[in-house]
C-alpha cells in the first residue's frame, strides 16, 4: 500500500511524539504490517509539501481539499506553525530534524542526505 506521506509530515509527526509522548519517533518510509501481510510505503517521504505543491500545480493537479471540520486547529498546524516560525530563523531547521531520524537510530531509517 502506497501513502502520501512527505518529509513535513514526517517531521511534523517526529516532533508530536517528542512533545505529547516524550519520545523521538515518526513513522518510516517503508513499514511491514504482519498482522494484515501488507506492506505500507512512502514514496514522498523524501520530498517537501511545498516541493509536491509546486509539481502538482505544473501538472495541472488540483489538491483536494480537506473536509474535516478542524482542519487548521489542531495540534499538527501548531507544530506547522513552530516549524515555519523556526524555519525563518534557521534555514537548515527541516532538514536538521529530518537527518536527527537516522542519528537518534530511530526504527527504519537509513542514513539520508
Amino acid at each position: 500500500m502506497a501513502l502520501g506521506h512527505n518529509k513535513d509530515d514526517a517531521i511534523e509527526t517526529f516532533l508530536l511524539c517528542l512533545q505529547y509522548e516524550g519520545r523521538l519517533h515518526t513513522f518510516a518510509p517503508v513499514t511491514y504490517l504482519s498482522r494484515k501481510d501488507i506492506t505500507v510505503i512512502r514514496p514522498l517521504i523524501y520530498s517537501f509539501e511545498q516541493d509536491i505543491m509546486a509539481f502538482n500545480e505544473s501538472a495541472g493537479i488540483t489538491p483536494v481539499k480537506t473536509l474535516c471540520p478542524a482542519a487548521g486547529f489542531t495540534h499538527r498546524q501548531r507544530i506547522k506553525e513552530y516549524i515555519e516560525n523556526e524555519s525563518s530563523i534557521n534555514p537548515n531547521f527541516k532538514y536538521n530534524l529530518f537527518r536527527s531520524f537516522t542519528h537518534a537510530n530511530i526504527s527504519g531509517w537509513k542514513e539520508v542526505l
